[in-house]
């Protein structure tokens, strides 16, 4: 088992593949859903340039945002020479020589979870929306009829 820490970009020419096997694991269970949708309402996505390196524009999450909100199991620390402390206005503290990271890759259960969740609500809506349009179909059906009744007695 080996660890390593890299500045910069990683290019990898191929594939990353992550070992997922349940043989490997223990205490596995189901994400909540009201867990994940609170990552969703708490936590803001962002763009951003890195202050050293190339212009390029990025996409993430600022890892002491994540941890304040809760997400602290998303949250590392690592040694990081050259980092001055800071105390946020919440007294949050950025502690000297260690920067916060985020574990991108276990957002993603997190955010297939919500899209499961939100094609479920779909499904409940089409189908909600199915019968309306069928009780409006009937009711307009009835009108008709209820009109003709009528003008045949006016008539």
């Amino acid at each position: 088992s080996y660890s390593a820490v890299f500045e910069g970009r990683l290019l990898i020419g191929g594939e990353v593949n992550v070992v997922s096997d349940f043989r490997i694991k223990k205490d596995i269970e189901l994400l909540d859903i009201e867990y994940c949708k609170s990552f969703i309402s708490k936590v803001n996505p962002i763009k951003f340039r890195y202050i050293e390196g190339d212009e390029k524009l990025n996409l993430g999450f600022i890892a002491q945002d994540v941890y304040k909100a809760g997400f602290t199991d998303l949250v590392s620390i690592a040694p990081k020479k050259g980092l001055e402390e800071v105390i946020e206005d919440d007294g949050f503290v950025n502690p000297k020589d260690f920067s916060f990271s985020v574990t991108t890759g276990e957002i993603i259960p997190i955010l297939v979870l919500n899209v499961k969740d939100l094609y479920e609500e779909n499904e409940i809506l089409k189908n909600k929306n199915n019968d309306l349009e069928s009780k409006v179909q009937t009711l307009e059906e009835r009108l008709k009829i209820l009109e003709e009744i009528v003008m045949s007695q006016i008539n």
